[in-house]
């Protein structure tokens, strides 16, 4: 071969041996980019699967569906399931709202963030406190319907469409998310089976005079009324400079005192002495904190056993050492215990409340009078029309009745209507107040206030008896992990 076969040959082989490794390269480029593209498909796939997941599960969440099929308490017969239970959670909270919302704001809570996300204590959110006070609701709930069931009480026709009509006035976002107005139909529904049966339990317990009479007799004490001055001595470092001896006979001189006035000047010259930079306004604002009008009775607290007994007069005193309080208090009697004989009134009324009808209110409630005064201006029909227009929590259920009312114990509007002493049996009107516009329907005189506390006391007793035996003989099940899936509303 010669020097030039020889020379072609090898430019050949190397011709060859580029064409091959050109060949695997582009070889190599092509499973390169097939990988390439199976990785962005695959990518595009987990992205897609992921979307539809997060989609379905938020369609889910909007929907209520899977809300609707898991129950968060249970009873016998009854289901709250968490559509139900979310409506009640955030019922418990735009009422708390509604009421004290300027308060809870001032003092850190956040109305724009979600309630999982805050803490109402250590390790407690605020989702959890108001879930807490509706269970305690759900429960006494469910157990007052089962009895409901099994005495075969039911919500008549008038009373499912009263509640119908309520239910139409709310907004359903307000309480949760993927709740319905069918889901609050069904949690109004029931709560008011249970609570017009309640109402029915509780005018079976009704005593009788005589009764009242008895119970007055024996338990006196916890029904008197008392007025009597009284004033601390603090012994405690950082709350005074006095010693334990010196506060203790303090308040044994100031015991030693025969009247009002010698009790209010020994209080003076005591405030004088132990600081002497204080004004006279400093001393009576003191001094205007030591009267206690009817303070209630406690048999744990010795100066409340003393000041209630019968044996008591004008001028008596009494001093006793405060445990937990680290002083030593004196008493005084202003006026003997009494039992208070002002009257009370019998009222209904339907609260068309601002919070819940807005500026629609003062309309509304205008066209509730005219349906009263259309149907009669009875006492049935403004049972109705409570259950149905009502937004006070606290009568709505029970035609917006408030017996024995005591004076003084509502605002100043309300009060003056109640208490005009030219008010009769089914005098009408529409009263303002604060809240909103009251439909009121007058009903009569209540009890004496005394009478009226007696009263109250042996029902309540009573119907303590009576609900303790319900609740033990209907068990619920509760599912507190099936509560915390509710989710937050938007």
């Amino acid at each position: 071969m010669s020097k030039a076969d020889r020379r072609r040959q090898k430019k050949e082989e190397e011709l060859r041996a580029m064409r091959e490794a050109e060949e695997k390269r582009k070889k190599k480029n092509r499973i390169i980019k097939k990988v390439v593209l199976f990785s962005l498909l695959g990518a595009i796939v987990v992205t897609a699967v992921s979307f539809l997941a997060v989609k379905l599960y938020n369609d889910d969440l909007d929907s209520g569906r899977s809300a609707r099929n898991t129950a968060a308490v249970k009873s016998e017969h009854y289901t709250v399931d968490n559509t139900m239970m979310s409506y009640f959670i955030y019922d418990a909270y735009n009422s708390m709202m509604s009421r004290y919302g300027s308060y809870f704001t001032s003092n850190g809570f956040d109305e724009t963030k979600p309630l999982k996300e805050q803490e109402y204590t250590d390790g407690v959110s605020w989702f959890d406190y108001f879930a807490s006070s509706a269970l305690a609701s759900v429960r006494q709930m469910l157990i007052l319907a089962e009895e409901a069931y099994k005495n075969g009480f039911s919500l008549s026709d008038a009373e499912l469409e009263a509640v119908k009509t309520r239910v139409g006035f709310l907004e359903p976002s307000e309480y949760g998310r993927g709740v319905t107005s069918d889901d609050i139909l069904r949690a109004e529904t029931l709560s008011t089976l249970a609570a017009r049966y309640d109402a029915s339990i509780l005018a079976s317990l009704e005593p009788e005079s005589e009764e009242i009479d008895e119970y007055y007799k024996n338990n006196s004490f916890k029904f008197d009324g008392v007025t009597y001055l009284t004033y601390n001595f603090y012994y405690e470092l950082g709350r005074g400079s006095l010693t334990f001896d010196e506060a203790q006979t303090y308040a044994n001189d100031l015991g030693k005192t025969k009247t009002e006035d010698e009790f209010r000047e020994f209080i003076t010259d005591y405030l004088k002495k132990t600081t002497p930079e204080i004004t006279d306004a400093e001393i009576q604002s003191e001094l205007d904190k030591i009267t206690v009008v009817n303070p209630g009775y406690s048999e744990e607290l010795d100066y409340s056993v003393w000041a209630l007994n019968k044996e008591r007069k004008k001028g008596d005193t009494f001093v006793t050492e405060m445990p937990g309080y680290t002083c030593f208090s004196t008493f005084m009697i202003v006026s003997p215990p009494s039992k208070d004989e002002s009257p009370t009134k019998n009222v209904r009324h339907i609260l068309i409340g601002t919070d819940r009808y807005g500026a629609d209110a003062k309309k509304i409630a205008d066209e509730v009078y005219e349906k009263l005064k259309q149907q009669g201006s009875s006492e049935s029909a403004i049972d109705m029309l409570a259950l149905a227009y009502s937004s006070d929590p606290g009568s709505a259920e029970s035609g917006g009745l408030y017996d024995n009312l005591s004076e003084g114990s509502t605002v100043q509007t309300f009060n003056d209507w109640c208490f005009d002493e030219e008010r009769k049996y089914g005098d009408t009107d529409i009263v303002v107040t604060s809240y909103g516009y009251h439909v009121m329907f007058y009903v009569g005189d209540g009890l004496s206030v005394y009478r009226s506390n007696v009263r109250s006391e042996i029902i309540n007793s009573r119907y303590d008896v009576l609900y303790s035996d319900c609740a033990a003989a209907n068990v619920l099940t509760e599912n507190e992990g099936n509560i915390k899936k509710i989710p937050e509303r938007k």
